[in-house]
């Protein structure tokens, strides 16, 4: 999973259509701690949908400046003849947004291009008082961002999942890593040349590799030989995607099941008021961070991850098995493992995120976890040592069946990472197929092991496993001459 946050200011060398708007804008003033914001809007409607909740586009421009200074970003972004026509055949309401950038507030992450600061609610508002006057469906949302306007649209949809549908971001100057999958449908571009001040290439390409791990359902496009600059063509791009996603089918139907009506911001005992704690399946506390885990689904198949930050629903995810695997290890690894063992540590987080989706979810019960230990063979700990495990007041509740223990040698840590989880996987697949309930473990259930562990795509572990830490000789393993 992406850990990094990478971001910059989001000044883009455009053509006019950065001038600031100077009439035909509306003032929604929203106070913050220490000062109010200004925000100017512009809502273009379409008059033959009277009798219609129309989807609403809203699009945010990047940061003009004028004599020096900046000026709020321009309201008519999406206000040209092409854009209006489109919303005309498609009954779309465009919503202009025009923020002034504050660089100041932008070393503290509180400038507009970081939506959960103040810039996401005065939106949010904004919808709030147009839906009285207008009819739109302010559950369903497009956003179109330009350089510091794509970081506003790409956190926004993060933050609100639910109601936003589609999103095309041009130009980006950072991203923030994804937690799992959502249901809403990107469009990114960027210029081929776009990588000099700010590697605006290098950080699409890399969110772009971050989506795909979750499954985000996106799509980036390098555009030749432009560097900092919106074009026409890519106008163009965003205007197709948006009614591609206006002509699919309902986002929910490709989940395969209903999403939760879970807000940002909610706190976190609203959230398991829906969600109880002692439902959870993992859990991971890092400070006053939260991650926590359900089962979801129709089939309690899949997975739903919720990230609380100080007392609040900070983001989700789906399936986001990267951080199941940390919260899973936080809990049922030995932090002598973990901290203390690089190697292996690498090495289990690796097996465990390689596992096939149905074993991944058998070994991973904490009603019968599977539990890993380390195995001092040097010093004095050799003769005896200890390891504790215990449950905080307000974790879910585990080992009602009881638990699966497989113990690591320190010397594993010398081996190669490949080789280190070839054996992992080995010892996991014992636990998957019952192998210890009841019944010694003989060479045909470790012949069995090792075929399964080849079918699930890891011969080249089994092979390094085998060369660096297999039997070299009838004493080691019965199994030696099989």
């Amino acid at each position: 999973m992406l850990k990094k946050i990478i971001l910059s200011f989001g000044v883009l060398f455009c053509f006019a259509s950065c001038i600031a708007a100077d009439e035909g804008f509306k003032i929604y003033d929203l106070k913050v701690p220490g000062q109010t914001q200004q925000v100017h809007y512009q809502l273009y409607y379409p008059q033959m949908f009277k009798d219609k909740n129309l989807p609403v586009l809203i699009c945010v421009g990047g940061l003009p400046i004028i004599d020096g200074k900046y000026v709020h970003s321009d309201t008519k972004e999406c206000f040209g003849p092409a854009w209006k026509q489109m919303a005309d055949e498609r009954g779309l309401a465009i919503l202009g947004v025009g923020f002034l950038f504050d660089e100041e507030d932008w070393k503290h992450k509180k400038s507009y291009q970081y939506p959960r600061a103040w810039s996401g609610r005065a939106v949010l508002d904004i919808l709030q008082k147009l839906s009285q006057e207008h009819r739109i469906n302010i559950d369903e949302l497009f956003l179109y961002g330009v350089s510091a306007g794509s970081q506003f649209s790409m956190r926004f949809a993060f933050m609100n999942p639910l109601k936003v549908k589609g999103v095309t971001a041009h130009a980006a100057g950072g991203y923030d890593p994804p937690l799992g999958k959502i249901p809403t449908k990107f469009l990114m571009t960027v210029g081929e040349n776009d990588n000099v001040k700010f590697v605006r290439k290098d950080m699409a390409v890399e969110f772009s590799q971050a989506a795909s791990l979750f499954d985000i359902d996106h799509q980036l496009e390098i555009i030749p030989d432009i560097a900092h600059i919106q074009t026409e063509k890519q106008n163009e791009m965003s205007r197709e995607f948006i009614q591609d996603v206006l002509d699919s089918e309902n986002i929910k139907e490709d989940l395969s099941f209903d999403i939760p009506s879970v807000a940002m911001g909610i706190r976190e005992e609203d959230l398991f008021t829906t969600f109880p704690r002692d439902q959870a399946r993992t859990r991971r506390v890092q400070g006053s961070d939260e991650w926590i885990t359900y089962l979801y689904g129709p089939q309690q198949k899949d997975f739903i991850t919720f990230y609380i930050k100080e007392g609040q629903v900070f983001n989700w995810g789906l399936n986001a098995r990267s951080e199941i695997v940390d919260e899973y290890l936080s809990e049922f690894a030995s932090g002598g493992l973990m901290r203390s063992y690089p190697n292996i540590s690498k090495a289990l987080v690796n097996a465990m995120n390689h596992l096939p989706e149905e074993a991944f979810f058998k070994v991973t019960d904490r009603k019968k976890p599977l539990v890993f230990l380390d195995v001092i063979t040097s010093g004095i700990a050799r003769y005896a040592n200890a390891t504790q495990m215990r449950l905080r007041a307000d974790d879910p509740p585990a080992f009602q069946d009881g638990f699966y223990v497989i113990k690591l040698g320190d010397e594993l840590n010398n081996g190669d990472a490949k080789a280190i989880e070839g054996v992992i996987l080995h010892e996991i697949i014992h636990d998957y197929l019952d192998h210890l309930n009841g019944a010694p473990v003989t060479c045909d259930t470790e012949r069995q092991t090792n075929r399964l562990l080849k079918e699930w795509g890891f011969e080249e572990n089994w092979q390094m496993a085998s060369d660096q830490f297999g039997a070299k000789n009838k004493s080691d393993s019965p199994c030696f001459d099989e």
